[in-house]
């Protein structure tokens, strides 16, 4: 069961601080494994929602950062962010595919 930080200051992100972390229930794509920028679902204090893997802790290119932890940012069927600001650093990669995530590239501060 993989368990995801949510870098955003989404309400639903928030509470995950207090409760259990988010988890892994399936993938929009055949291959079982998430790499940054792919589209999950996760679920997130008793509900499911879509979100956007932003860092993982094993890294599948050379050219992509690792991470600690795994981080996520929660979406909407739309792609669009549910909260309003990105806590952590992003990274560069996810910009080559800014015309399907460019509203998460607005609010997002750092990138590396």
């Amino acid at each position: 069961l993989t368990r995801f930080n949510v870098v955003d200051n989404s309400a639903l992100g928030q509470r995950t601080k207090r409760n259990r972390k988010p988890y892994l229930i399936g993938f929009y794509r055949k291959r079982k494994t998430a790499e940054v920028g792919d589209v999950i679902r996760v679920a997130v204090g008793g509900k499911t929602n879509k979100a956007i893997v932003v860092g993982t802790r094993k890294p599948k290119h050379h050219s992509v950062p690792r991470y600690d932890n795994n981080n996520i940012v929660l979406v909407d069927d739309n792609l669009a962010p549910l909260g309003t600001r990105i806590k952590g650093p992003i990274p560069t990669i996810i910009r080559r595919r800014q015309a399907k995530y460019s509203k998460v590239l607005a609010i997002a501060s750092r990138f590396i």
